[in-house]
Protein backbone atom coordinates (compact mmCIF):
# COMPACT_ATOMS: atom_id res chain seq x y z
CA UNK A 1 0.00 0.00 0.00
CA UNK A 2 1.29 3.45 -0.91
CA UNK A 3 1.50 5.89 1.98
CA UNK A 4 0.56 9.52 1.37
CA UNK A 5 3.23 11.67 3.00
CA UNK A 6 2.64 15.41 3.26
CA UNK A 7 5.84 17.44 3.52
CA UNK A 8 5.98 20.58 5.60
CA UNK A 9 7.62 23.62 3.99
CA UNK A 10 10.75 23.30 6.16
CA UNK A 11 11.48 19.90 4.58
CA UNK A 12 11.30 21.38 1.10
CA UNK A 13 13.70 24.11 2.18
CA UNK A 14 16.03 21.34 3.40
CA UNK A 15 15.74 19.54 0.08
CA UNK A 16 16.08 22.46 -2.31
CA UNK A 17 18.90 24.00 -0.26
CA UNK A 18 20.56 20.59 0.22
CA UNK A 19 20.85 21.43 3.93
CA UNK A 20 22.84 18.96 5.97
CA UNK A 21 22.03 16.87 7.86
CA UNK A 22 18.38 16.99 6.77
CA UNK A 23 18.93 16.50 3.03
CA UNK A 24 19.72 12.78 3.41
CA UNK A 25 16.30 11.98 4.91
CA UNK A 26 14.62 13.86 2.07
CA UNK A 27 16.53 11.81 -0.50
CA UNK A 28 15.43 8.62 1.25
CA UNK A 29 11.81 9.80 1.11
CA UNK A 30 12.28 10.49 -2.58
CA UNK A 31 13.54 6.91 -3.02
CA UNK A 32 10.40 5.66 -1.24
CA UNK A 33 8.41 7.62 -3.80
CA UNK A 34 10.40 6.24 -6.72
CA UNK A 35 9.79 2.69 -5.46
CA UNK A 36 6.06 3.35 -5.13
CA UNK A 37 6.04 2.98 -1.35
CA UNK A 38 5.01 6.60 -0.82
CA UNK A 39 3.36 9.52 -2.55
CA UNK A 40 5.06 12.76 -1.62
CA UNK A 41 2.70 15.71 -1.29
CA UNK A 42 3.26 19.37 -0.50
CA UNK A 43 1.33 22.61 -0.48
CA UNK A 44 1.43 24.84 -3.56
CA UNK A 45 2.12 27.73 -1.20
CA UNK A 46 5.30 26.01 0.02
CA UNK A 47 7.02 26.76 -3.28
CA UNK A 48 6.79 30.52 -2.74
CA UNK A 49 8.05 30.14 0.83
CA UNK A 50 10.93 27.91 -0.29
CA UNK A 51 11.83 30.35 -3.04
CA UNK A 52 11.92 33.26 -0.61
CA UNK A 53 14.20 31.38 1.80
CA UNK A 54 16.37 29.34 -0.56
CA UNK A 55 16.97 32.04 -3.16
CA UNK A 56 19.33 33.70 -0.71
CA UNK A 57 21.73 30.77 -1.23
CA UNK A 58 20.63 29.24 -4.55
CA UNK A 59 20.43 31.13 -7.84
CA UNK A 60 16.88 31.88 -8.97
CA UNK A 61 17.19 30.00 -12.26
CA UNK A 62 18.70 26.95 -10.58
CA UNK A 63 15.96 26.94 -7.99
CA UNK A 64 13.20 27.21 -10.57
CA UNK A 65 14.74 24.38 -12.62
CA UNK A 66 14.86 22.28 -9.44
CA UNK A 67 11.18 23.10 -8.79
CA UNK A 68 10.32 21.88 -12.30
CA UNK A 69 12.27 18.63 -11.80
CA UNK A 70 10.58 18.09 -8.42
CA UNK A 71 7.18 17.98 -10.07
CA UNK A 72 8.18 14.53 -11.33
CA UNK A 73 8.03 13.18 -7.76
CA UNK A 74 6.03 15.73 -5.75
CA UNK A 75 2.27 16.01 -5.89
CA UNK A 76 1.08 19.51 -5.19
CA UNK A 77 -2.03 20.24 -3.13
CA UNK A 78 -3.87 23.44 -3.94
CA UNK A 79 -4.43 26.02 -1.26
CA UNK A 80 -7.60 27.91 -1.96
CA UNK A 81 -10.07 30.23 -0.25
CA UNK A 82 -11.69 27.38 1.68
CA UNK A 83 -8.30 26.27 3.05
CA UNK A 84 -7.48 29.80 4.19
CA UNK A 85 -10.91 30.17 5.80
CA UNK A 86 -10.56 26.83 7.59
CA UNK A 87 -7.09 27.72 8.88
CA UNK A 88 -8.36 31.09 10.15
CA UNK A 89 -11.30 29.46 11.93
CA UNK A 90 -8.97 27.02 13.72
CA UNK A 91 -7.03 29.96 15.20
CA UNK A 92 -3.67 28.24 15.63
CA UNK A 93 -0.85 30.46 16.84
CA UNK A 94 1.14 29.58 13.70
CA UNK A 95 -1.15 30.23 10.74
CA UNK A 96 1.30 28.77 8.20
CA UNK A 97 1.47 25.45 10.10
CA UNK A 98 -2.31 25.34 10.26
CA UNK A 99 -2.59 25.98 6.53
CA UNK A 100 -0.17 23.11 5.87
CA UNK A 101 -2.23 20.85 8.18
CA UNK A 102 -5.46 21.78 6.37
CA UNK A 103 -3.84 21.03 2.99
CA UNK A 104 -2.60 17.67 4.36
CA UNK A 105 -6.15 16.80 5.43
CA UNK A 106 -7.57 17.84 2.07
CA UNK A 107 -5.27 15.49 0.16
CA UNK A 108 -6.02 12.67 2.65
CA UNK A 109 -2.42 12.38 3.83
CA UNK A 110 -1.56 9.42 6.05
CA UNK A 111 1.30 11.27 7.76
CA UNK A 112 2.42 14.89 7.91
CA UNK A 113 6.22 15.08 8.00
CA UNK A 114 7.97 18.05 9.60
CA UNK A 115 10.94 18.93 11.75
CA UNK A 116 8.57 20.98 13.97
CA UNK A 117 6.31 18.29 15.44
CA UNK A 118 5.17 20.51 18.33
CA UNK A 119 3.89 23.12 15.86
CA UNK A 120 1.39 20.56 14.58
CA UNK A 121 0.12 19.17 17.89
CA UNK A 122 -3.45 20.08 16.88
CA UNK A 123 -3.21 18.42 13.45
CA UNK A 124 -5.83 15.82 12.56
CA UNK A 125 -3.18 14.06 10.46
CA UNK A 126 -0.54 12.10 12.44
CA UNK A 127 2.74 14.04 12.57
CA UNK A 128 6.33 12.73 12.55
CA UNK A 129 9.81 13.86 11.67
CA UNK A 130 11.18 12.30 8.47
CA UNK A 131 13.81 10.47 10.52
CA UNK A 132 11.19 9.04 12.91
CA UNK A 133 9.03 7.96 9.96
CA UNK A 134 11.96 6.23 8.24
CA UNK A 135 12.96 4.57 11.53
CA UNK A 136 9.38 3.34 12.07
CA UNK A 137 9.53 1.65 8.66
CA UNK A 138 12.87 0.06 9.51
CA UNK A 139 11.73 -1.24 12.90
CA UNK A 140 8.13 -2.06 12.05
CA UNK A 141 8.50 -3.48 8.56
CA UNK A 142 12.21 -4.07 8.11
CA UNK A 143 12.27 -1.50 5.30
CA UNK A 144 15.00 1.08 4.84
CA UNK A 145 16.08 3.16 1.90
CA UNK A 146 19.51 3.87 0.48
CA UNK A 147 20.49 5.30 -2.83
CA UNK A 148 24.00 4.98 -4.25
CA UNK A 149 24.31 6.99 -7.44
CA UNK A 150 25.74 10.15 -8.88
CA UNK A 151 25.01 13.13 -6.58
CA UNK A 152 23.75 14.97 -9.66
CA UNK A 153 20.83 12.57 -9.91
CA UNK A 154 19.50 13.31 -6.43
CA UNK A 155 20.83 16.78 -5.63
CA UNK A 156 18.23 19.34 -6.70
CA UNK A 157 20.72 22.02 -7.71
CA UNK A 158 23.50 20.10 -9.46
CA UNK A 159 23.48 19.32 -13.15
CA UNK A 160 25.08 16.22 -14.64
CA UNK A 161 27.87 18.49 -15.95
CA UNK A 162 28.71 19.58 -12.40
CA UNK A 163 28.83 16.07 -10.93
CA UNK A 164 32.58 15.69 -11.52
CA UNK A 165 33.23 18.42 -8.95
CA UNK A 166 31.58 16.34 -6.24
CA UNK A 167 33.47 13.08 -6.66
CA UNK A 168 35.18 13.47 -3.29
CA UNK A 169 31.93 14.26 -1.46
CA UNK A 170 31.30 11.52 1.12
CA UNK A 171 27.51 11.82 0.87
CA UNK A 172 25.81 9.33 -1.42
CA UNK A 173 22.22 9.42 -2.56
Amino acid sequence: MTTRLFLDTCLLVDYFSARAPFFDAMVKLRVAGILGDAQLWCSAKSFTDVFYIASKAVASGDLQRAFLKSLDFLRVASVDEDCVREACLRSWDDFEDCLVAVAAERCRADVLLTRDVTGFKRSAVPVMTPEAYLESLRQGQGVWYEWQTSPALCHPNISENDSHTMQNDSRHC
